[in-house]
């Protein structure tokens, strides 16, 4: 195996960590506060980066800045990694039960440094611990995490670290391939299974930040998506989004020669709801009536807010018989539903199924729109059907 300069190579992973914890840092301040962690995955580059120095000056240092502090940082850059974990999964912290078992490690490894000195014990502690907390790390991500690239590249990194650990613990423990007790500078020995640790956790102690970071913009990324696609006040679809999926309804609606029925929906007089009883309670009737038409939906189907207290349900293949008497399950859990905290409210809807497998979403929502207007202008809490006249 080559001779590694194995302080050049810490050097260089303190340098890259540093560089890390920046970029880490930079994005928790500029990424919105749903997405937790960044800080404590930055906090725990920055541990690793000074902890990388410390060890470097092995041999060159006292034993109290290069074994105790520098492995100190180590530990501490597993704990910070674990905690962000927790924090992207929106899970409570349990840093006090974890404080506990910190220092109960650092006494240790004083004690092994001091009373009775031996790497190889240190080794055995510092493995054990950390490849602990980096394995609730993987769980955590396994568990809650989906199973997009960045999780899994995620997951993959932190495994490879647990798995240089746990050689790295089983080298100690079984001594195949002892540490010299030459001083504490052998931890730069060139024994193989020494170089493979050392040039190993500083690639892979990179990787897991990067992944993180990879993992924490994707997250970004599907909730801009999000907040793109849907309302914010009653979570369904915008018009937008729903456009987009009724396009592609209709794509397939043609390909397998069914039709696509619109409910186009108004509450009635809410204009008088917010002027009585005020905005707060307007929204309120909107998320309730959302609540109420969620309920009744299948999977394959769409349900809009399209602005204001205008509502649309897109119904794939469903002809018109079927969309009406959907209409009127909505009017009848409408009325059966009573709400001692909201006024009492209705809605007004329009029907219309496409003319044809050809109908555009605008044509099909045109109709609807109109026969929703009419069931207003005639009385409201109505139901009305579109004509079918022919497509503009």
């Amino acid at each position: 195996m080559p001779n590694f300069d194995l302080r050049t190579v810490v050097l260089m992973f303190t340098l890259v960590c540093l560089l890390m914890s920046v970029i880490l840092y930079s994005a928790s301040r500029n990424y919105p506060s749903y997405i937790g962690g960044l800080r404590e995955w930055a906090a725990g580059s920055l541990a690793i980066s000074t902890g990388s120095l410390l060890v470097g000056l092995r041999g060159i240092a006292p034993d109290l800045v290069s074994i105790i502090l520098g492995n100190l940082f180590f530990y501490a850059s597993s704990l910070l990694f674990m905690e962000g974990t927790r924090r992207f999964y929106k899970l409570s912290s349990i840093h006090k039960i974890w404080l506990v078992s910190f220092v109960a490690v650092q006494l240790l490894m004083l004690v092994f440094t001091y009373g009775y000195s031996s790497i190889t014990v240190r080794t055995l502690l510092f493995t054990s611990a950390s490849g602990l907390y980096i394995s609730l790390s993987i769980f955590y991500a396994w568990k809650y995490g989906s199973r997009d690239f960045p999780t899994l590249f995620f997951i993959a990194s932190l495994s490879a670290v647990c798995l240089l650990l746990a050689i790295r613990f089983c080298a100690a423990f079984y001594t195949l391939i002892a540490l010299p007790q030459e001083g504490n500078n052998a931890y730069f020995s060139h024994s193989p299974i020494q170089t493979v640790y050392i040039v190993g956790m500083a690639l892979l102690d990179m990787l897991g930040p990067m992944a993180f970071f990879l993992m924490a913009t994707h997250e970004l990324r599907i909730r801009l998506q999000e907040l793109s696609n849907t309302d914010p006040l009653t979570g369904l679809l915008n018009r937008r989004a729903l456009s987009t999926h009724t396009n592609l309804e209709i794509a397939k609606a043609k390909r397998s020669e069914q039709t696509i029925s619109m409910l186009m929906i108004d509450l009635d007089l809410f204009k008088q709801i917010n002027d009585q009883f005020g905005h707060d309670v307007g929204d309120k009737v909107l998320v309730h009536f959302s609540g109420i038409v969620r309920e009744l939906c299948r999977e394959i189907d769409y349900l809009a807010r399209s602005g204001g207290e205008e509502f649309i349900l897109i119904l794939p293949a469903t002809p018109i018989e079927d969309a009406n008497s959907v209409a009127q399950r909505i009017q009848q859990a409408l009325s059966n539903d009573k709400n001692n905290e909201l006024p009492e409210y209705t809605c007004s809807i329009g029907v219309a199924t496409q003319n044809d497998v050809n109908e555009s979403f605008d044509s099909l929502l045109k109709r609807a729109d109109k026969a929703m207007y009419r069931a207003k202008e005639t009385g409201r809490n109505r139901i009305e059907i579109a004509s079918s006249s022919a497509r503009p």
